[in-house]
């Protein structure tokens, strides 16, 4: 059971980091 809380963390993890990544490159060239 801890594993899969474990997986489940890491993947929100990766989630936000990509999606945190896509927000500054936009950022950048100006959309936001």
């Amino acid at each position: 059971m801890e594993q899969i809380l474990a997986l489940i963390d890491v993947n929100i993890l990766d989630h936000f980091i990509v999606s945190n990544h896509n927000y500054l490159s936009l950022k950048e060239h100006g959309y936001y």
